[in-house]
Formats: structure tokens, sequence, C-alpha cells
């Protein structure tokens, strides 16, 4: 992710790539979320190493300096990505990182305020909750049919393209 977003901004070309370098921001935030929640604090990196690059034995960043920089990470993707149904198939839309985002801020705003030996306050993180949220109110339902079999369907399903439920899901190629 880092190597795609630092050639990117280095793109001068004529096409757009933004929407590649919000994929791109998307994917490094996702990342940093599964690395924050096993470890807490990790090295941030937010470039590309070769083998001998001296990033390689970084310490561990504090764990606000790493929320910090996932924070604006997700929020630059959030920016970058088109209108759900403006995407191309099968691509990454505003919907899926404010998703995203709703989920790592709400992880964080509410590990803040129960772990008080941080002295970090989570309100910050979770009003971005809120404002993601806001975002996807109303676009999306429970998913039911008329055959009595929802549940069922709901998890045997390889396509959920027409799912008025799922905001990001795979779909499977049989």
């Amino acid at each position: 992710c880092n190597v795609v977003i630092e050639k990117g901004e280095e793109y001068t070309g004529t096409g757009s790539i933004n929407a590649s370098l919000a994929v791109a921001r998307f994917f490094r935030a996702y990342q940093y979320f599964w690395l924050l929640q096993r470890f807490g604090g990790v090295p941030v990196i937010t470039k590309g190493l070769t083998s001998t690059s001296e990033e390689l034995y970084a310490p561990r960043n504090s764990r606000a300096e790493v929320m910090d920089s996932l924070l604006m990470c997700i929020n630059k993707s959030v920016a970058g990505l088109p209108q759900k149904g403006k995407e191309e198939s099968g691509r990454l839309n505003k919907d899926m990182a404010n998703f995203l985002k709703a989920r790592i801020c709400l992880f964080e705003g509410t590990y803040r305020k129960y772990h008080k030996e941080l002295n970090l306050d989570g309100t910050k993180f979770l009003q971005e909750c809120v404002t993601a949220c806001k975002e996807l109110l109303g676009k999306y339902s429970l998913y039911t049919d008329n055959s009595g079999e929802s549940y069922w369907k709901m998890f045997t399903a390889y396509d959920f393209s027409n799912n008025k439920e799922v905001i990001l899901g795979r779909t499977y190629i049989e």
C-alpha cells in the first residue's frame, strides 16, 4: 500500500488515480487497524521499504500516534472513493470506507473510554464514528425474502451485490 501511495503521489500523467490511491489508503488503514487490535502501538511506516531500510527496526509508535495516522488515512480514503453505485463492479466505494471508519472509531473510542490508565480521550473517535454512521443511515436494511429461509440464504450466498444488508461483502466464484 505504501509503495502505491508513494508512487501515486508522484504521478504526473493525464488520467486520475485518486480512486486507486483511496483504495490503497483503505487497505493500509484496514491493516493498521488489525495490527492495533492485536498489538496496540506499532511502528507507523508510511513509505515503501527495502531490505536495508532503518524503519524495519523502528520502535513502536504510541497508540495515539497510530490512531491519528489511521484516522487520517481512512478519512482520505472516504474522500477519494466514489459514491455507492458509481464505482466499477467489485470495487470499493464511500459506504465501504465509512463502514470501516465507523468500526475503527467505535473500537478506539470505547477502548479509550474503558481503559482510563491510557489517559486518552475517546470522544473524538466516537464523534467520528457517528459522522461515518450518519453517512450510511437509511441506505441499508435487514435482508428478507418470502421463502422463510432468509437466514440460511444470507450465509450461503455467493453474490451479495443485490443484498440490502451487506455493505462490505465478498463475492465468490464457484
